[in-house]
């Protein structure tokens, strides 16, 4: 392939990038200042002090369990926050937020840790697709 066709092809392909997609979503989200903004414009409150930031944040509670990887996850003074962009549609989302913030939590507590320290859990799905037939 010619040199110059090479470089318009991925030109191309780079500039038809959005928000959505799982690359330029993660490296934008991994910005202090934008993440916090997103965050507290979805939840409509402040949050406090971020301790902790990571994009494609991998976690897994055992060596036979299912691994995953957030998309954004966060912590601040009192909260665990995990950001995850979905572009298509996903039949069993309830069923993987569940498991999302179960993992979350496990992945976050120290051995001998009280229940009622754990900290808010808060897991927020940005939705490209509509759910549920809704438009």
């Amino acid at each position: 392939m010619e040199e110059n066709a090479y470089k318009r092809r991925i030109t191309k392909k780079w500039e038809s990038l959005t928000f959505t997609d799982d690359f330029i979503f993660s490296r934008v989200m991994h910005d202090e200042t934008i993440c916090r903004q997103v965050v507290e414009l979805i939840l409509g409150v402040r949050i406090g002090k971020i301790s902790y930031l990571s994009a494609q944040d991998e976690h897994k509670t055992d060596p036979d369990s299912m691994r995953i990887i957030m998309d954004v996850f966060l912590r601040d003074e009192n909260r665990i926050i995990t950001v995850e962009m979905q572009t298509g549609h996903k039949k069993e989302l309830p069923k993987r937020s569940r498991y999302y913030q179960s993992v979350a939590d496990v992945s976050t507590t120290p051995t001998g840790a009280k229940y009622r320290n754990l900290p808010d859990n808060i897991l927020i799905f940005i939705c490209y697709a509509p759910l549920r037939g809704q438009r």
